[in-house]
C-alpha cells in the first residue's frame, strides 16, 4: 500500500545558488535507474575497456517521484523535477563548467570521469 505523503516539485534558481554542481555515481540511484558502462562498440556483454571508458545513464528523469525521508525529523515526502527544470539544470551545469564535477556516493571522493 502506498503511503499518503506530500509531493513537492523542485525548482532551481541560478541567482540564488540553488543549482546542481556535481553528479554522483551511486549504488542505488534515487531515480531507481542504473547506469551502464559501454566500450566503443556496444554489445550486450559487460566488459571492461582500459582505453575507452564510458558511463551512460540518466542523471535525472522528469516527473518521476523520488521518495525522501529526513534523518533528523523522520518527515517523509516525494519530490520531482519537471522536464523544463531538468533542461534548466543541464544548461546551468554546463554554463558553469561543472561537467567534470563527478563524485562517488555524494562524497568528496572524485569519480575521475572526464
Amino acid at each position: 500500500m502506498k503511503k499518503d505523503i506530500p509531493t513537492y516539485e523542485i525548482f532551481i534558481d541560478e541567482n540564488e545558488d540553488s543549482f546542481v554542481s556535481a553528479v554522483a555515481l551511486v549504488d542505488k540511484p534515487a531515480i531507481e535507474k542504473n547506469f551502464f558502462a559501454f566500450n566503443e562498440h556496444t554489445k550486450l556483454q559487460f566488459s571492461y575497456d582500459d582505453e575507452r571508458q564510458e558511463l551512460i545513464g540518466p542523471a535525472m528523469i522528469p516527473d518521476i517521484e523520488i521518495y525522501r525521508k529526513e534523518q533528523n525529523t523522520g518527515a517523509e515526502y516525494n519530490v520531482f523535477f519537471s522536464k523544463e527544470t531538468i533542461r534548466q539544470i543541464a544548461q546551468v551545469f554546463f554554463k558553469k563548467n561543472f561537467a567534470n564535477n563527478t563524485n562517488i556516493s555524494h562524497t568528496d571522493i572524485p569519480a575521475h570521469s572526464y
